[in-house]
């Protein structure tokens, strides 16, 4: 038995009504309050839910009735404690052909214009669908545009892979470039490692004949201040490897001179002279490569009665 509705039909009235005529005479106003017209469908995560008012609702497992997806039901909504825009639904009256079919005229048009008001988005949306030139028409539709990102897509990747593989043989050229460089490294760092061994011995080397001509001169020091001990000795001594002494250079400067031969060298007293004197000793730079020292001693040597001495070298 369908509930009597006059101009206009009043939804919570109508509620009330069915819940009278299916065995809830006795409910309460505030559960009458929560009675709504819902749709379930199956969301994105699995779970068959509705919509209504801003309001997430899912099936009540308590419910006695079972609610499938794409039915719409007249449900008495609980409120989960925890979520506050998150109701349960307890199925109460299914909306089918038979319900529609036992509906009067102006019942069945509230029913659409509530359908509409509070589902209206989604029957666009099927409305669209359903009113494409043809199911094929749409497949075909939707496989080109999905064929076309596809392939732009693999253009993409292919763009990409290409970059890839310059850049892995930029990588590899840069690779083999610096494992170039590192053995030269290695190979010069082995040059050096030997280069210093060298000369590490090369100045122990030098060390030691240090070592050996500070000795000498030490040696020749003493040997000098004993010569030089003797202020009167006209004699020429030969005191170390490139100086001279004899009581005879009296002069400041002296002009040296050598034979072609280079056997022979001559000194003459001279203002302008190139060598310098001091505490009757001459220093000749050089005298050692032209006569090679061996020890102190007297050198032959001549004079002249213009102040010019021959001495000797060998």
């Amino acid at each position: 038995m369908v509930a009597p509705m006059n101009t206009k039909m009043d939804l919570l009235q109508f509620q009330r009504m069915m819940i009278e005529e299916h065995g809830e005479e006795n409910c309460e106003f505030d559960s009458v309050k929560r009675i709504a017209m819902v749709t379930f469908r199956r969301l994105d995560n699995g779970n068959i839910a509705g919509f209504s008012t801003g309001r997430t609702i899912y099936r009540d497992h308590e419910s006695e009735r079972i609610i499938n997806e794409g039915e719409t039901w007249f449900c008495e909504l609980k409120q989960n404690p925890k979520i506050p825009h998150q109701y349960f639904a307890k199925a109460i009256l299914k909306v089918d052909a038979g319900f529609l079919f036992d509906l009067k005229k102006d019942q069945y048009d509230e029913i659409v214009d509530t359908i509409w008001e509070n589902h209206r988005k989604d029957i666009e949306s099927d409305l669209e669908i359903m009113y494409v030139d043809t199911i094929e028409e749409r497949a075909t539709s939707i496989a080109d545009e999905r064929a076309s990102e596809y392939e732009a897509i693999l253009e993409s990747s292919r763009k990409e892979m290409g970059s890839y593989r310059e850049k892995m043989d930029e990588l590899g050229s840069d690779l083999e470039r610096r494992t170039f460089e590192l053995r030269d490294m290695e190979a010069n760092n082995q040059l050096l490692n030997e280069r210093i061994h060298d000369l590490e011995q090369e100045i122990e080397l030098l060390r030691q004949k240090n070592t050996e001509l500070m000795t000498d001169m030490e040696t020749n020091r003493h040997r000098t201040v004993r010569v030089e001990s003797r202020p009167n000795s006209e004699s020429i001594i030969r005191t170390d490897m490139n100086t001279i002494y004899s009581s005879k250079f009296t002069g400041s400067r002296y002009k040296v001179r050598f034979t072609s031969d280079m056997r022979r060298m001559i000194i003459t007293e001279d203002a302008d002279g190139e060598v310098g004197c001091s505490n009757n000793v001459i220093r000749l730079k050089g005298l050692n490569r032209i006569a090679p020292f061996d020890v102190p001693g007297e050198m032959q040597s001549e004079s002249s009665d213009n102040g010019r001495i021959v001495i000797e070298l060998g």
